[in-house]
Formats: structure tokens, C-alpha cells, sequence
């Protein structure tokens, strides 16, 4: 008897193997493969594609219910959506039992358990632990967390519990502050009262304490008082009309936010403690939800640049220097050319500004381009070219100047994060997982002496891996070292949400689904020590944030808890 066509394994073209286990991510390649030739934008149709997606979903269903019982389970019927069973099924009951989450997939035969996994005893407790963030009873994660200038108070955002300061060393709250969702008559009644803070962030000089919620509000304090610690009478930043995606500080009294309008606004604070009154400019020039936003370190007398990237695959580049005018707007395709509508749309979901060199023109902005329908991702780094001493802009951006992996290559899994580890001042040996997607491209020299002088690039992707990769002024991007399977439980492959590199630069935090967080040498990947344990039940780690002089790690958890942890 011939194979079954409708078997979703024959449909993916992947064998079932007794001998060697069949591993979710083996499922997922053989998915990206054929979707390249049944997809309606690659030449397939829509029917061919929805039978793909139906072929992968009970190939899932199969494995995890084969897992679920440690492989002892009968095969997963894919026609009736359930385990088959011989017996006869039990008779039905009145009594309702919760369903149990499946187990996570267990490793392959060849796949190396992490020797870390294995050291996890005698862990520390956290310093303190900073509760409070529920809502009717039932705990709300803490989407965003900062710590002030010196260190001194904390803050915590969480979706149900809103904003709270906390005292650093005793760990009592100071202050909490949350707000109705401005609701609309339209809005359902189920959807209105929504007190959801999506952020906060500290001054750079950490007297203001910004808090952005769900509803496209922003509030703020002037952290100099009794009262305000206690973050009451707060000045409201009316003008976002959706939820604010990203906020940075041009300097201390400049802010700069990000939302999902399609619209950035820059706000001074300066006028706004003085009056009372609140100002900010509009910039207007995307088409999509924006999704972040950062702010260039200027020199050489000219104004700094703000760059603000949208869902949609697109950049602007602003001036800062009073008149906001847009100097550049680049949307690049993800199917690998601007102009090719049949590719995949990409969307930007991180920037960063690279560090300048004395002898470097114009600047370079990374951006981390994720492509959901391929599930996979890559960085591209674009030249800024240098303006002119009135501050006007040089000729239009044509092209990236460096792409990583390099080659056309791209990531397995979505970019989580990106962030930017400046100025290690150690040697370095390079390592390398053996993984092709980590290979460089032919720019990549070995005799590149001096190449971490401007930093190391870090991503966390959803894959369960974290990457190291070198710049140089955006011309140099070879990979220096990657890390796999380093946040996840039972062998399963589990997202690395959050990367953090401390105030120096020298090391940098990650945390991921398996509730624990990490810190790791910047250039080596040398782990320093970890924190936290699957067990404690804290869930994923939402947020993080480094003290100024690195004394301590404060983690916002999904549970609704925060911890800080002292570092040595």
C-alpha cells in the first residue's frame, strides 16, 4: 500500500524516522522549503498554500502528542484531529478538568544538552522581590522595567497593575499610579477600563520618569520630591491617539516617542516643568505602525538625527536640529529589492545608531528586518551620508551597506531584540557554532585586527539562539561568536526575548521563556552567571534593566513580579 496523500508528513516531504526523533524545527524548515513554491506570490495558489499550513499544523498536533505521553502515546489522528485510541473511549462526566499544557518537545538524538542546564542548583535568591502588579486578583506581566540615575528607585510597568516606584535598597513601593483607557463610545464593554501601562523609562539625568499606556497616553513625573516619588498630579503628553511603541531621550529635557499612529512626536520637557503646558512636533512620513525609534550621538557641530522605522519595512531619518525636517525615507523589500512587489514584506522591528570613528563620513544605522511569512529575519546596515555644514542632507540613500548573515542569507526565527555592546577592551578568540546561517560574507577579513574597538552587535531571535557579530563603522559584520538552546527547558526550542548590555559594554543580560536570565562576556560569550530557575515559576522574562554601576539586574517576569538580583 502506497503512502497517503493526505498524510500532512508526505505532504511536507518529511519521513517519519523511527530511529532518529523528528524535532519542530525539522518540521518548520521542511515548511519554509515548500512554501517557497506553493505560495500565491512565488507561483503556487491559495488552495495549494492553506493545505501546506493545515499539513504543518497537524504535523505539530502529531509530535506534541506523541511527546505529551514520552513517546508512548498511539500516532495522532490527523484526520480527526485527536490521538487515535484502541480502547474504548471513557464513558463522559460531569466533572470539567483543566487541560494540562503539553509537555515541550524533547531533543533530538544528536542534540547537545547545555552543560548550564545542568548547574542550576544552589542558585541565590533575588535581593527583592517587587509584587503588586495584579488586577481583580489575577497577576499581570511586567511588560517594561528602568532604573534611575545612581540607582537609587526602580519603576515597573505592567499591564494590569500600571506604573509603581520602588526604593531600590528596601524595596518599598513608593508609588503607584494607573489610569482608565480612554475609551471611545464605539469601544466594546468588555474593552473599556483597560489600565495597561506598556512602558517607562528614566531621564537620562533620571529626574523625569516617563510611563506610556495602552490607550496612546503619557504621563510624567519630575522624580525631585516627596510627592511626585509618590507619582501623584503627573503632567499628561496628549497627541498619540494609539499605544506608544518606543520612547528614547535626545537629552535630558528631549523626547522622543514612537507609536503605533504611524506618527512620532518629540516633546520638551524643559517648558513642560516650567508652565505646565505640552508641547511637541509631529512627524509625519510612514504609512504603517511604527515600531521604534533612536536618536544618533550627533558631533562635529551638527544637529543629532532621529530615525523611526515602521511595521511596513520603511526607515525615516529626521534632523534634529529645531526644524524636524525628514532627510531620508527608505523602505526596503523583503524579498531583496525595493522595487520587487512579488517579494515577502518585511518589517523593522529594532534600531540602533552604529558608533563613528574620527575618519568616518556620514553615519550608520542598523536595522533588524523580520519577514513573518518565511519566519525568518536579518540586520541591514545603511550609510547616512554626511551633511553639509548647514546641516542639509547629501545625496539619497541607493542601497544597504552591509547585510548580516551576509550573502542573502537570513536568520531562522524573528529578531527579538538587538542591541549594540560598546568598546570590550579584551582580545578576542572567535567562535563560532558551525551554524550556516552565522557564516560571513566575502567582506569579512581575518587579519581585521582592532575590529571590536567599536563594539560587538548582539540579536536574540526566536529560535532560541543569541548571535555576536562585529561592526566597524557598518563596514565590517562578521560573526564572532553564537549561543543556542541556552534559555530553553527540556531540550525544547524556546525564544530569547530580552538582550541588555550593561552601562560598560563589557557584558550584557538575556532572558527567555524558561523564566531565568543570563549575563554574558560581550565578546567571548563567556556566561558569568545566571539567575533565576524554572522551577520558581516566575514565568517568561518580560523586561530588564541594568543598575548605572552594574550592582544589580532588575527583571520584570510575566507572572507580575519583578526581582532584582544582586551581580557581582
Amino acid at each position: 500500500m502506497g503512502p497517503d496523500v493526505n498524510d500532512p508528513f508526505e505532504i511536507l516531504g518529511v519521513r517519519r524516522d523511527p530511529v532518529r526523533k523528528i524535532a519542530p524545527e525539522d518540521l518548520r524548515a521542511a515548511f519554509r522549503q515548500r512554501a517557497k513554491e506553493a505560495h500565491p506570490d512565488k507561483g503556487g495558489d491559495a488552495d495549494s498554500f492553506q493545505r501546506l499550513k493545515k499539513a504543518f499544523d497537524d504535523a505539530l498536533a502529531e509530535l506534541s502528542a506523541t511527546v505529551a505521553t514520552k513517546g508512548s502515546a498511539p500516532r495522532y489522528d490527523w484526520r480527526r484531529g485527536r490521538t487515535a485510541e484502541n480502547a474504548r473511549p471513557a464513558p463522559k462526566t460531569t466533572t470539567s478538568t483543566p487541560r494540562e499544557r503539553p509537555s515541550a518537545p524533547v531533543p533530538r538524538r544528536d542534540q547537545k544538552v547545555s552543560s548550564r542546564t545542568s548547574q542550576r542548583s544552589n542558585l541565590e535568591a533575588p535581593r527583592l522581590v517587587l509584587s503588586g502588579c495584579a488586577v481583580d486578583g489575577a497577576s499581570c506581566p511586567v511588560v517594561s522595567v528602568a532604573a534611575s540615575l545612581g540607582g537609587n528607585f526602580v519603576a515597573t510597568a505592567s499591564l494590569g497593575g500600571g506604573v509603581r516606584l520602588f526604593d531600590s535598597h528596601t524595596g518599598v513601593m513608593l508609588g503607584a499610579y494607573t489610569r482608565e483607557c480612554r475609551a471611545k463610545a464605539s469601544c466594546r464593554p468588555e474593552r473599556k477600563g483597560v489600565r495597561g501601562a506598556v512602558g517607562v523609562w528614566f531621564g537620562p539625568c533620571g529626574m523625569p520618569l516617563v510611563a506610556a499606556f495602552a490607550d496612546g497616553s503619557l504621563v510624567a513625573w519630575r522624580i525631585n520630591c516627596d510627592e511626585s516619588r509618590m507619582l501623584r498630579c503627573p503632567v499628561e503628553l496628549v497627541g498619540h491617539t494609539h499605544r506608544v511603541t518606543a520612547a528614547c531621550f535626545a537629552d535630558s529635557n528631549v523626547l522622543c516617542t514612537a507609536s503605533a499612529d504611524s506618527t512620532a512626536r518629540v516633546w520638551n520637557l524643559a517648558e513642560m516643568w516650567n508652565s505646565r503646558e505640552v508641547t511637541s512636533v509631529e512627524l509625519r512620513g510612514h504609512d504603517g505602525a511604527l515600531t521604534c525609534c533612536a536618536v544618533s550621538s550627533g558631533g562635529d557641530g551638527l544637529p543629532k538625527l532621529l530615525a523611526t522605522c515602521d511595521a511596513r519595512g520603511a526607515f525615516c531619518v529626521w534632523s534634529m536640529g529645531g526644524d524636524f525636517k525628514k532627510l531620508y525615507r527608505v523602505r526596503w523589500n523583503g524579498g531583496g529589492d525595493e522595487r520587487d512587489a512579488g517579494g515577502f514584506d518585511d518589517g523593522i522591528v529594532k534600531c540602533l545608531w552604529m558608533p563613528r570613528s574620527d575618519d568616518s563620513t556620514g553615519e550608520y544605522l542598523a536595522t533588524a528586518h523580520v519577514m513573518p511569512e518565511r519566519d525568518t529575519s536579518r540586520v541591514l546596515v545603511w550609510r547616512i551620508p554626511p551633511r553639509d555644514a548647514h546641516g542639509r542632507k547629501g545625496r539619497d540613500i541607493t542601497g544597504y551597506a552591509r547585510e548580516f548573515p551576509g550573502k542573502g542569507r537570513e536568520l531562522d526565527g524573528r529578531i527579538m531584540d538587538m542591541v549594540l555592546a560598546v568598546r570590550p577592551t579584551k582580545s578576542v578568540s572567535k567562535r563560532d557554532s558551525g551554524s550556516s546561517d552565522a557564516s560571513s560574507d566575502d567582506s569579512s577579513d581575518d587579519d581585521d585586527d582592532g575590529f571590536l574597538e567599536h563594539g560587538v552587535l548582539v540579536l536574540s531571535g526566536s529560535g532560541g539562539w543569541i548571535r555576536g557579530t562585529t561592526c566597524m563603522d557598518g563596514k565590517t559584520m562578521s560573526p564572532l561568536w553564537s549561543l543556542t538552546d541556552e534559555h530553553s527547558t527540556l531540550g525544547s526550542m524556546h525564544a530569547v526575548h530580552r538582550v541588555v548590555p550593561a552601562p560598560s559594554g563589557a557584558r550584557f543580560a538575556s532572558g527567555g521563556e524558561d523564566g531565568t536570565v543570563c549575563v554574558w562576556d560581550s565578546e567571548d560569550a563567556t556566561a558569568m552567571g545566571t539567575f533565576g530557575h524554572v522551577s520558581e515559576n516566575r514565568g517568561r522574562v518580560w523586561s530588564i534593566a541594568w543598575s548605572e554601576d552594574e550592582s544589580f539586574l532588575l527583571v520584570g517576569y510575566a507572572g507580575g513580579t519583578a526581582a532584582l538580583w544582586n551581580v557581582r
